[in-house]
């Protein structure tokens, strides 16, 4: 019945109504939404997003968005999904701006008014990494608690990757000295011992 009436609310205009039928229909799989589902979600989370941006749920940004990177029904678009994406990280989402970093370490061509939109500097552009950093800082600092673990990880993941990309040279000379003295060592140990022991065994032999 809920579908039902919703989805007569929803023909007759109101995307609030558009944006409850399509989440009854993407939660209601087992139910009378199950036949037509995809087709029900796509098309009224699509009306759900033409209103007012600030009457609009993040959350239907996010399935757009969502709609237009995996190319659902054959239809992919990289820059609409980075506009979408970019519409809910303006309304501090946290999904949304895990979803655009994940983009930029796709390396999908993201449009520079997606970064516009976000007020990210210029001098944060000039590559990847530093764009990722900036988007998972924002991430972690999102006021919904659930984000800040997964967001922190791959912030520090992408922190640690980077240094040893331009690191790794240096780091690896230690780690070699490291491997050397323990070889030298262990070879020095097992010498002094055997040297300790020879007298011994000629003692033995003479007894």
């Amino acid at each position: 019945m809920a579908v039902f009436y919703y989805m007569m609310a929803a023909e007759s205009g109101p995307e609030v109504a558009s944006f409850n039928l399509a989440w009854l229909c993407e939660e209601n799989k087992e139910g009378v939404t199950s036949t037509f589902s995809k087709e029900c979600q796509w098309r009224h989370y699509n009306l759900s997003v033409h209103r007012e941006p600030q009457f609009v749920d993040p959350y239907s940004y996010i399935k757009m968005g969502d709609y237009y990177w995996f190319g659902c029904e054959g239809i992919r678009n990289i820059s609409k999904a980075a506009a979408y994406y970019s519409a809910a990280a303006v309304k501090q989402d946290p999904h949304a701006l895990f979803n655009l970093a994940f983009m930029v370490e796709e390396r999908a061509d993201i449009p520079d008014s997606v970064w516009e939109q976000l007020n990210i500097p210029h001098r944060i552009r000039h590559n990847n990494v530093s764009i990722l950093m900036e988007l998972y800082e924002r991430c972690r600092e999102s006021s919904k608690s659930e984000a800040f673990i997964p967001c922190s990880l791959a912030l520090y993941r992408v922190w640690a990757v980077d240094l040893w990309t331009r690191y790794h040279i240096w780091m690896k000379l230690p780690m070699y000295a490291g491997i050397f003295v323990a070889i030298f060592g262990t070879a020095y140990l097992i010498h002094r011992c055997m040297v300790r022991q020879n007298p011994l065994d000629e003692d033995m032999l003479q007894l």
